[in-house]
């Protein structure tokens, strides 16, 4: 897994160029989730934004790795990640209905 995890592939574009963020729907210690909507189709989705300390930097690869190979309907799925400066924006779930 360690090897997976320096090989990550970040996807392209800035995040907040691609989505319009709505509105704030949670925030915690480690970030904030938007609702956010996606500027070309519409689609509404769950946009997550973090600011990990450098030496948190392993651990959210950890996580990102997990979301992305974790096939359950009771966790959420990832969709993409973006990496901005000191941010990470992570593209959860599509969000039907709000």
């Amino acid at each position: 897994m360690a090897h997976q995890l320096t090989e990550w592939v970040w996807d392209e574009g800035d995040p907040e160029e691609i989505y319009f963020l709505e509105e704030e729907i949670a925030s915690g210690t480690f970030g904030s989730v938007y609702k956010s909507i996606h500027n070309e189709t519409g689609i509404v989705v769950a946009l997550k934004i973090t600011q990990p300390e450098e030496d948190d930097d392993l651990s959210q690869l950890v996580e990102l790795w997990i979301l992305k190979h974790c096939d359950s309907p009771n966790i959420a799925k990832l969709y993409g990640t973006w990496r901005r400066g000191d941010e990470t924006f992570v593209r959860l779930i599509s969000v039907l209905s709000c």
